[in-house]
């Protein structure tokens, strides 16, 4: 019967591979039914050489864009992505690391659960039910952390990749130039030309150039703008892996559910987007809130939206309908943070009122109000076993609060203006982001354990993987950076090419998705941040003239970029920052600036940059080669 099924796609797929592309010779009006057809029947008669062929052909490709259908084409490429008998170790592999997360998750539900009966039997009689240790309701054991590769394997699988591609690697690269330019295609993709203009433009992968340069020469007129010098080094492993359109406004606030399927983003749009993570698609529009959200949180069953706002109101919710099911009131100025209880059932939400709420999500009910803050509250979490809540402040601290009693139990001195406070899956340590610096607390005595180095300007907001000991952190140089939190270490780092407001991590594919300045979402894989970030220095070069003509110095300062080795000019605040520096620490043109400068100015963060071809991370020196005047 099996092969008979087989033999009867087979049969179908090599029908529509007969198809033209188009129904009319201008090349106008795709022919819908081969484009979605030819690659599922191909797939379904397990034709693997014929639908890799397909789906890596630009021709189809650009014909099955200008027919609307891009976000088709992506589920395209997820489907095959998952079948090719090449890419089954994987899969299983992934599989068993989604039953891991998910195991993960139910036992962090029902570890909060206990705890939360445990409370409530001891509250009706002390006496017979005192209150458990910590070794009675074990925290779940939680999953460890991947690495990210050493820069020396990935430019010997990106080799790899280039000169002995498989099929699956192929998919892969044709997959990631369709996501990369979704939101330029789905805008523009239906005039005709564009698409080939993008693949000439910015595809780096060698056989999407060269059938796009083929296409550029035989018709030119429809190509709206070529622009070779902006085309990037072919990376297998980029950072930045999607971008999300739709909003208006600056997103400033972003979360996803437990599976990774679904992301929330809120704009100062005054709208709440959902979005299928795998696709790309935004699945619907919540709008309710009379001004901007400022923070979303999802229950863990992944059924519920809790969204806090400029408005002064909490919203819940339903996420499958968009329907807003209540609306939570108290609050007296802005709603600048909520969290939920692993359990699902608790909200605690931080307000420019200076107080933070904790509520019950069943009836909707302000179970407690606590006081103490002098200003905003502008970040709260809860603890894993929600015991405690955690709030920072703008008054400078951190405080600790008893969720039973309401009291404050401790108050963490150390900040200025706090911005982000963060508990570790293990319950025992706190993360807090501020104007001066990012710290890891030790909550049980609440003692500073680490300042984590390596940045200094404010750290707006901070994520952590939840199922391990990894943290992310942005800043407002628009950098993100990866903290190992075991060791207190920044592992990678990443620049950004617009300003970072929010993050959130996902627990499915370890990725992290941000919410930015201009209205965008996007998403970054952070074990493909690079460890390594190569040190480069500016210089001034001298230009030799014709046999007949004498040299002379180059107007621009240049630098030289070690994985793609191009040259490039280097923008004035890098130049301006340099000069900073050397005046700030006294050095004069004739002392060696290498040898006289201190450690610490080749730390400063606004060295960080990235070449302008091939993207990847750079770091200039704190000094320039500049003997024009000498």
């Amino acid at each position: 019967m099996e092969s008979n099924n087989i033999k009867y796609h087979s049969t179908l797929a090599r029908y529509f591979e007969k198809q033209d592309r188009y129904l009319a010779e201008e090349k106008t009006k795709p022919n819908t039914r081969k484009l979605v057809e030819q690659p599922w029947q191909q797939t379904k008669a397990e034709l693997w050489d014929d639908v890799t062929e397909t789906l890596c052909d630009l021709l189809f490709i650009e014909a099955k864009i200008m027919n609307s259908m891009t976000y088709e084409l992506i589920d395209d490429y997820n489907t095959i992505l998952k079948v090719l008998p090449e890419a089954q170790e994987e899969v299983r592999k992934e599989e068993k690391h989604q039953a891991r997360i998910k195991k993960y998750t139910d036992d962090m539900i029902a570890y909060a659960s206990k705890w939360n009966e445990a409370r409530k039997k001891h509250r009706e009689d002390p006496v017979k039910y005192p209150m458990p240790k910590d070794e009675d309701i074990p925290l779940p054991e939680i999953i460890q952390s991947v690495k990210p590769w050493s820069d020396e394997k990935r430019k010997k699988e990106t080799e790899r990749i280039i000169n002995n591609p498989t099929r699956l690697d192929k998919v892969r690269a044709y997959s990631q130039f369709v996501i990369s330019e979704s939101s330029s295609f789905a805008l523009y993709g239906a005039h005709p030309g564009f698409v080939i203009q993008q693949a000439y433009n910015y595809a780096g992968y060698p056989s999407i150039l060269e059938t796009a340069e083929e296409e550029v020469n035989k018709a030119t007129k429809n190509i709206l703008l070529l622009q070779k010098i902006r085309r990037r080094v072919y990376d297998p492993f980029p950072s930045l892996l999607n971008t999300l359109e739709g909003h208006t406004d600056v997103v400033d606030s972003v979360e996803i559910t437990y599976d990774g399927n679904i992301g929330v983003s809120g704009s100062w749009d005054k709208t709440l987007r959902l979005w299928n993570l795998d696709s790309g698609v935004c699945l619907n529009i919540l709008e309710g809130h009379l001004w901007e959200p400022t923070s979303v949180v999802i229950t863990p069953d992944g059924k519920r939206i809790i969204s806090g706002s400029r408005d002064h109101t909490l919203r819940l919710w339903d996420l499958e309908s968009g329907a807003s099911l209540k609306v939570l009131m108290g609050h007296t100025n802005i709603v600048e943070s909520v969290a939920i209880t692993p359990d699902g059932k608790r909200v605690v939400s931080g307000s420019q009122d200076n107080t933070i709420r904790l509520w019950d999500l069943e009836n909707g009910n302000c179970i407690k109000v606590l006081e103490g803050h002098s200003s905003n509250v502008f970040s709260v979490a809860f603890t894993t076993d929600i015991k405690i809540v955690v709030s920072g402040s703008w008054d400078n601290t951190i405080r600790l609060w008893d969720i039973q009693t309401g009291k404050c139990l401790k108050v963490l001195n150390g900040h200025t203006i706090v911005n982000s406070v963060i508990v570790t899956p293990d319950g025992k340590k706190l993360i807090s982001g501020s104007w001066d610096n990012t710290r890891l607390w030790n909550l049980e005595n609440g003692t500073c354990l680490k300042v984590l180095e390596g940045r200094t300007n404010i750290v707006d907001s901070i994520a952590i993987n939840k199922t391990n000991s990894d943290s992310v952190s942005e800043d407002l140089e628009n950098t993100l950076r990866l903290w190992d939190l075991d060791s207190g270490a920044c592992t990678s780092i990443l620049k950004t090419n617009s300003g970072v407001r929010c993050l959130a991590y996902s627990r499915k594919f370890n990725l992290i998705i941000s919410g930015e300045d201009n209205g965008q979402v996007h998403f970054f894989q952070p074990f493909n941040f690079h460890p390594n970030i190569q040190k480069i220095t500016m210089q001034r070069l001298w230009l030799f003239g014709n046999l007949s003509e004498k040299g002379k110095w180059d107007k621009n300062i240049t630098a030289v970029c070690q994985y793609c080795e191009t040259r490039f000019i280097v923008q004035n605040k890098y130049i301006s920052l340099i000069k900073d520096i050397n005046k700030h620490y006294g050095i004069t043109p004739d002392m060696s600036q290498c040898l006289s400068l201190p450690e610490e100015a080749f730390e400063n963060p606004g060295l960080l940059s990235e070449c302008p071809n091939c993207k990847k991370p750079i770091k200039f020196n704190p000094f320039i080669v500049d003997n024009r005047d000498n």
